[in-house]
C-alpha cells in the first residue's frame, strides 16, 4: 500500500496542520479520561451510618416499617471493618464485617455481598445511586430485605 501525498498540500501547511490538530485532539481526549473521577468503590461508599427505613420478605410477604415515634435504629460501618448497630434505648450491638461476594438466588449473577462476624451467610448489598440508600438481601428464597438510608452519625 502507498500513500501519496501532495507536494502542494505539503508546500502550503495543510497536511502538517491536518496532523497538529489531530494529534491535539487525541492528546486533549488522552487527557480528558484520564482526569476523569474515579467511581468510588464499594466500601469507600457503604463506610458510614444507615438509618433503617423498612424491612419486607419472608414466607407471607411482610412490610414492616417504623412508625411516627418508633426508636431509631442504624448501622454504621467503619473503615476499620467494625459495624455497630444501635437503637435508642439499647445497649449498641458491634461485630466485624467483610465485603466479598455471593452468587443471587435471584438471578444467578454474582453480586456484591456484606458479610457479619454472627452470621457466616452473605447479605446481597445494593448501594442506590449516589450513595444515599443502602439495601440488604438475605440470599434465601423466603428471606428479607431491609432498607436504608444515608445519615449522619448519632450521638449516643
Amino acid at each position: 500500500m502507498t500513500i501519496r501525498i501532495r507536494t502542494s498540500a505539503v508546500k502550503d501547511g495543510r497536511v502538517v496542520h491536518r496532523l497538529l490538530v489531530a494529534g491535539l485532539l487525541l492528546l486533549v481526549a488522552a487527557v480528558g479520561s484520564a482526569c476523569a473521577p474515579a467511581e468510588p468503590d464499594m466500601e469507600e461508599m457503604l463506610v458510614g451510618t444507615w438509618e433503617w427505613t423498612g424491612t419486607s420478605g419472608g414466607v407471607a410477604g411482610d412490610v414492616i416499617e417504623p412508625a411516627p415515634g418508633d426508636a431509631v435504629a442504624t448501622i454504621e460501618f467503619t473503615s476499620s471493618g467494625t459495624v455497630i448497630r444501635r437503637r435508642e434505648g439499647m445497649e449498641p450491638r458491634t461485630e466485624t464485617w467483610r465485603l466479598g461476594s455471593a452468587t443471587s438466588i435471584f438471578d444467578g449473577e454474582k453480586r456484591p455481598a456484606l458479610f457479619f462476624s454472627d452470621d457466616p451467610v452473605g447479605r446481597i448489598m445494593e448501594i442506590g445511586v449516589g450513595g444515599r440508600s443502602l439495601t440488604l438481601s438475605d440470599n434465601s428464597e423466603d428471606g428479607f430485605a431491609s432498607t436504608f438510608r444515608r445519615g449522619e452519625p448519632i450521638d449516643r
